[in-house]
C-alpha cells in the first residue's frame, strides 16, 4: 500500500505587522511553533498548539510518531546503502517526514488571518477553506479538527490511530533489518509495503467492509490490492 504524504504547515500574515513572532500569543506564533515542531518531528511541541477532542490529537500523535519513524528509516537506509538507495526508497511511496522549514516558512509570509474574537481563520492562497484556530486564557491553538490525518477515505479515528500506532511499532522492528546479510533496499520495501496492507487489513479493511481473505490471498501471490487513496495532510481543508 502506498500512502502519499503530504505535510503542509499553513501560514499566515497580519496586515500592517512585520514582525514575525514564536509565541502563542498571536495567530501568526502558534503556526510558526506548528511549522517548526512539525519539521522538528517533536511531538511535545507539536501537540502543545493543538487544541481538540482527545482522540483527534490522539490520532494526530500516532501519525507525527509514524511521519518521525520512516524519516529515521531513510536516514538508515542512506546511511548502509546510499543516497540513490534513499531517494528510490522514498519514491516507492514510502512515508517520510522529510520537511524544509525554510520552504514552510515562506507559506507563512503568504498566509492571511481573520480574526473574530477568540477565534481566527487563516488561508492559503490555493485552498478553498481555512485552518480554525481559538484563543484560550491568552493563547492561540489551532483546532484539531481542521487537521487531518487521512483523507479519501472515511473511518472510524479510534481504527485510524491504531493503524497508524501499528505500522509504527511494525516499521521500528523491520529499521533493524536494514545492513543484515541478504537485506536489500527492494526486499525492505516490500516488507513495508506488506506491514502496511497488514495494518490496513487488521484495523480499516473490516469497517469498510472490504474482502479480507481475497487481499490476504493477493498479498500472497503477490497481487497488487486496489486499495482507497490515502494521503496525510497538515492540515487539509475543512469537511
Amino acid at each position: 500500500m502506498k500512502i502519499k504524504l503530504l505535510l503542509m504547515a499553513l501560514l499566515l500574515i497580519i496586515p500592517g505587522c512585520g514582525k514575525k513572532e514564536n509565541t502563542q500569543k498571536s495567530p501568526e506564533g502558534t503556526i510558526r511553533i506548528f511549522a517548526e515542531n512539525l519539521t522538528q518531528m517533536n511531538k511535545q511541541g507539536f501537540m502543545a498548539v493543538i487544541d481538540g477532542k482527545p482522540l483527534e490529537k490522539e490520532v494526530l500523535g500516532n501519525m507525527l510518531e509514524l511521519v518521525g519513524t520512516m524519516e529515521q528509516f531513510r536516514k538508515d537506509i542512506v546511511a548502509q546503502y546510499g543516497e540513490t538507495a534513499g531517494a528510490d526508497f522514498q519514491k516507492a511511496g514510502s512515508m517520510s517526514g522529510k520537511l524544509d522549514l525554510a520552504s514552510l516558512n515562506k507559506k507563512i509570509d503568504e498566509m492571511k488571518i481573520d480574526i473574530q474574537g477568540d477565534k481566527a481563520t487563516c488561508t492559503f492562497p490555493d485552498d478553498e477553506k481555512p485552518m480554525a484556530l481559538v484563543k484560550k486564557e491568552g493563547l492561540w491553538y489551532i483546532d484539531s479538527s481542521t487537521i487531518k490525518a487521512t483523507d479519501g477515505i472515511e473511518a472510524d479515528l479510534k481504527k485510524v490511530s491504531q493503524m497508524w500506532s501499528l505500522i509504527n511499532s511494525n516499521v521500528q522492528k523491520l529499521r533493524k533489518k536494514v545492513g543484515q546479510e541478504n537485506v536489500t533496499v527492494d526486499s525492505l520495501k516490500k516488507e513495508l509495503g506488506e506491514t502496511m496492507m497488514n495494518a490496513f487489513i487488521t484495523t480499516l479493511a473490516p469497517e469498510m467492509k472490504m474482502d479480507m481473505e481475497k487481499m490476504k490471498m493477493n498479498m500472497k501471490n503477490g497481487t497488487p490490492n486496489e486499495m482507497p487513496k490515502m494521503e496525510i495532510k497538515i492540515p487539509s481543508k475543512q469537511d
